[in-house]
C-alpha cells in the first residue's frame, strides 16, 4: 500500500512539473495566474503538521481558471495524507468569484490503517467576504480492525469479546470569512477573520462536531523574497467533544514556479479580486477517523485451536449434573467451568479431543478470527467421585484430552476401593497442567494421584498435588500395562500428609516405560520416603528429579 501511495505522489509531482514547464498560450504576455508551491508548518496543541501544496493552472482566460491542486501532508503522530484535486474559479461581472472543486484523498492513520475519500466543495469569494462549504464522502474500505482497543472478558454470560475498530467518517464543514478593514483593499497586506463549524458522523460512532475559528495575516510581494511570493501567518482554534480543544499557529510561504521563458514578459498587475483567484482551498486537513469499540461485545464460541467452547456455571448446573453436562459437550470441545461445584459423586469420561479448563489463561479465537488470550477465574470441584478401574476417580482421560487450571478435591472413605484423581488407559497425547489437586481418605484404601496404563505422550506439569491419607499406601503415580512411552512429569509440587506408611512415590507393575523424564518438581518428602514399589520386573528408561536434591530412578 505504501508503494502505491508513493507511486501516485511521484506521478503527480512529475505531472505538475510538466504542466509548469508548458506555457498555456503561445504569446509573450505573462499569464495572470501562474503555478506555485505553498509550504506550510502548523504548530498545534495536540499535534504538529507540515504540508506541501502544488497549485497548477491548466487552462485560463481573463476571468476563468481551471487548475489542479496537489497536496501532501504529514504530522508528528505518524499520519500521512495525499490530496489530488481539480478546481474551477470564475470572476463574475459583480466582482465575485464562484468556484467548485473535488479531491481524491488518501490517508495513513497513526494506527497504520489506510482510508480514502472524495471531497467536494463550493465557494464564493469577494474582496471582503469568503463563503465556502465542503462535503467528505468515504470510499473503499471504511473500517479496519484495531486490536489496541479490543478487549476480552470472562462474564456471567460467557467469554465476551469487544472488537476495536477504526472507522472513517463522512461529514461536512462550512465557514464565513471577512476582511478586516484595517488596510486598503489594494494593499499588499490583509487580515481576515473566519468563523465556521464542522460535523463528522458514522453509524454507532460518536459524532465529531463543533465550532472553528481562524485568523490570517497575509503579506503579498514580501520585500526580501522573490516576485510573486506570499507569506501568511495564521492562528486557528476548534473544539469538539471527542478530540477536545485544538489550537494551531501556522506559517505558510508561497514559492512561485512560473515559466522561465516568460520572465522577460511584461508583469501584469493584478486587481484585488484577481489576486483572490489563487486563494488556497480551505478544507479539513485530513480524513477524519475515530478508533474505539462501536458494537456490543460478542460471545466467543471457539478456542485458539478452533474447538467449540461449552460454558458451564455452578449457578445453573449442579455438581450432580456436572458429569453429564461435560460429556454432552462432545468431542473436540473446550469446557470452561465457572464457580464451585460440590457433590460431584461421579466420574467424567472425557471425549476425544476434549479440554476442561477451570482457571488461568486460555487462548481463544475472536469473532474476527484473531487469536488472543483471556484470563479464566478459578473453578473448583468437590466430591467423592465414582468407582472406575478399581478406584474412585474424578476424570477418565481420552485421546488428545486435557485438564487445565482446575481445583479438584476428591474425598473418599470406602475401604473397598482405591482412590485416584485422574485415570488413563490406552490413551495418547494427554495434558494435565496448572491444576490444584487434593486427595483425602481416612481408611485403608490405596491412594494414587494418577493411574497410567498403556499410554503415550503424557504431560503432567506445573500442578499442585496434595495427598492426605491414613490408608495403607500413598502413591504419586501408578504405571501399569505392557507399554508406556514419553511420560513427562515436571514442575509439580507434591505434598503428602497423614499416617499412610510406607509412603512411596511410584507404583509400577509388569510394565515398560520408555522415555520417562521430568525436573523441577518439589516435595515435602525426603529421599528415604521417595521410594518405588515394583511388583514384578518392570523395564524403565528414564527418571524424575526433585529440587530437594534427589532423583527418583525407577528400577
Amino acid at each position: 500500500m505504501n508503494k502505491k501511495k508513493w507511486a501516485i505522489l511521484t506521478f503527480s509531482l512529475l505531472l505538475g512539473s510538466t504542466l509548469m514547464g508548458a506555457p498555456t498560450h503561445t504569446n509573450q504576455k505573462k499569464q495572470k495566474w501562474e503555478p506555485f508551491l505553498d509550504v506550510e508548518g502548523k504548530m498545534g496543541s495536540q499535534r504538529h503538521l507540515g504540508e506541501g501544496n502544488f497549485f497548477i493552472p491548466l487552462v485560463q482566460d481573463d476571468n476563468t481558471l481551471l487548475y489542479t491542486d496537489i497536496r501532501y501532508r504529514l504530522d508528528n503522530k505518524s499520519s500521512r495524507e495525499g490530496n489530488f484535486g481539480l478546481g474551477l474559479r470564475h470572476i463574475l461581472p459583480s466582482e465575485w468569484i464562484i468556484g467548485g472543486y473535488t479531491y481524491y484523498d488518501r490517508r495513513k492513520t497513526p494506527y497504520d490503517n489506510y482510508f480514502s475519500q472524495i471531497t467536494a466543495g463550493m465557494e464564493a469569494l469577494s474582496v471582503d467576504w469568503d463563503f465556502r462549504a465542503n462535503v467528505y464522502i468515504p470510499t473503499g474500505t471504511k473500517s479496519h480492525l484495531e486490536e489496541s482497543y479490543s478487549s476480552v472478558a470472562f462474564t456471567d454470560a460467557g467469554i465476551m469479546y469487544a472488537q476495536g475498530e477504526e472507522r472513517s467518517m463522512k461529514g461536512y464543514d462550512a465557514e464565513i470569512g471577512y476582511r478586516l478593514p484595517i488596510f486598503d483593499a489594494q494593499e499588499e497586506q490583509q487580515i481576515r477573520l473566519y468563523a465556521g463549524g464542522f460535523r463528522f458522523y458514522e453509524d454507532d460512532v460518536q459524532s465529531i462536531q463543533g465550532p472553528r475559528g481562524r485568523l490570517d495575516l497575509t503579506f503579498d510581494e514580501v520585500p526580501f523574497l522573490w516576485e510573486g511570493s506570499r507569506l501568511t501567518l495564521g492562528a486557528e482554534v476548534q473544539r469538539d467533544d471527542v478530540r477536545g480543544r485544538q489550537s494551531f499557529a501556522s506559517l505558510r510561504l508561497r514559492i512561485p514556479l512560473g515559466n522561465q521563458k516568460e520572465k522577460s514578459a511584461p508583469i501584469q498587475k493584478l486587481s484585488a479580486i484577481e489576486k483572490r483567484m489563487t486563494t488556497p482551498i480551505i478544507r479539513d486537513v485530513d480524513i477524519v477517523s475515530q478508533a474505539g469499540v462501536f458494537e456490543a461485545p460478542k460471545e466467543v464460541t471457539t478456542d485458539a485451536n478452533g474447538n467449540r467452547i461449552k460454558f458451564i456455571k455452578s449457578n445453573s448446573t449442579t455438581g450432580a449434573n456436572l458429569t453429564t453436562t461435560i460429556e454432552s459437550a462432545g468431542e473436540n470441545s473446550t469446557v470452561v467451568l465457572n464457580g464451585d461445584f460440590s457433590g460431584v459423586d461421579s466420574y467424567t469420561s472425557l471425549k476425544e479431543g476434549q479440554t476442561i479448563i477451570g482457571g488461568g489463561s486460555m487462548g481463544i479465537t475472536t469473532p474476527a478470527g484473531k487469536k488472543v488470550s483471556v484470563f479464566i477465574p478459578n473453578a473448583s470441584i468437590t466430591g467423592k467421585g465414582a468407582y472406575f478401574g478399581n478406584a474412585n476417580t474424578f476424570f477418565n482421560m481420552a485421546n488428545n484430552s486435557s485438564l487445565i487450571g482446575i481445583s479438584a478435591n476428591l474425598n473418599h472413605t470406602d475401604p473397598a476401593s482405591g482412590t485416584t484423581m485422574f485415570f488413563m488407559n490406552d490413551v495418547h497425547n494427554v495434558t494435565i497442567k496448572d491444576n490444584h489437586f487434593s486427595l483425602s481418605a481416612s481408611d485403608g484404601t490405596n491412594f494414587y494421584m494418577t493411574t497410567i496404563i498403556d499410554s503415550t505422550n503424557v504431560y503432567i506439569g506445573n500442578n499442585t498435588m496434595n495427598m492426605n491419607s491414613d490408608g495403607d499406601f500413598s502413591y504419586f503415580m501408578s504405571v501399569l500395562g505392557r507399554q508406556n512411552k514419553n511420560i513427562t512429569v515436571e514442575k509439580n509440587a507434591y505434598n503428602v500428609s497423614g499416617t499412610a506408611l510406607p509412603i512411596r512415590t511410584f507404583y509400577v507393575y509388569r510394565t515398560t516405560i520408555e522415555n520417562l523424564k521430568g525436573s523441577g518438581n518439589t516435595t515435602n518428602l525426603n529421599a528415604a520416603q521417595m521410594r518405588t514399589w515394583d511388583a514384578d520386573s518392570s523395564i524403565i528408561n528414564g527418571s524424575i528429579s526433585f529440587t530437594n536434591g534427589f532423583t527418583v530412578t525407577l528400577p
